[in-house]
């Protein structure tokens, strides 16, 4: 095999079994540091794209996942030195020339993927009447503008309404009043208030369907940026 090849090899030099091991055990611990400095800005125009990212990204290829809001870094004077630190820069494709434009320096290590909402997602939804009024709650309008499309894409007719988060107290079991669906983003259930948390049960019970709308980076989009990470840390 390749390892015992190597062995055989050291051991023709003369290295001893416990310098082997030493050797091999810094070799191990050099590629790991290097795999854990990889810095990856995440770009993009909502917080619920960007806590996509982070998640997908992060989990998957265990790098160091920095979040910033395109609108910040656009008012910013200095949105191109905040990049250029970073290995790589990931975006939606929708933002990549908006992007480039905010920092040329950093031109070729944007990657831009799709995204797309997840099959889960999509099942869950289509599980679901159309006919009936719909709730929203997420933090920002460009997410609600996603979540909006592809509801109409799916044709939902009814009523379509909206309670951003953060959120006064208490008004969350007065919004789900007269709705049969909410949909949320996902991790939603962590930042529930106890009183909250029983709002949404007594929704469940009463009928009440919560879909959380996991917006994804498309297969072949990840994939490429997958590669590009692991060449990196080639």
């Amino acid at each position: 095999t390749l390892i015992a090849g190597l062995i055989d090899g050291l051991a023709e030099m003369r290295f001893t079994p416990a310098q082997m091991r030493t050797m091999v055990d810094l070799a191990i611990r050099e590629r790991e540091e290097r795999h854990g400095a990889l810095a990856v800005a995440a770009v993009d125009c909502n917080p619920e794209t960007l806590g996509m990212f982070e998640r997908q990204i992060g989990l998957l290829s265990r790098v160091s996942v920095r979040k910033f809001l395109l609108s910040e870094l656009a008012a910013d004077s200095k949105a191109a030195g905040k990049l250029s630190g970073f290995d790589l820069v990931l975006t939606t494709a929708t933002h990549a020339a908006e992007l480039a434009a905010l920092a040329p320096a950093s031109r070729e290590r944007i990657v831009a993927v799709g995204v797309a909402p997840s099959q889960e997602t999509v099942l869950r939804l289509a599980s679901v009447k159309p006919d009936q009024p719909v709730g929203v709650t997420c933090q920002s309008r460009q997410y609600l503008a996603i979540i909006e499309a592809r509801l109409r894409e799916m044709r939902f007719t009814g009523p379509f309404d909206v309670l951003f988060t953060p959120r006064p107290a208490g008004t969350l079991a007065g919004f789900l009043r007269g709705r049969l669906l909410l949909v949320v983003p996902p991790g939603y259930a962590a930042g529930l208030t106890r009183e909250e948390a029983r709002a949404l049960e007594e929704f469940s019970q009463r009928g009440g369907t919560v879909v959380a709308f996991d917006y994804q980076i498309e297969k072949g989009s990840l994939s490429h940026g997958e590669g590009r990470i692991g060449a990196l840390l080639s």
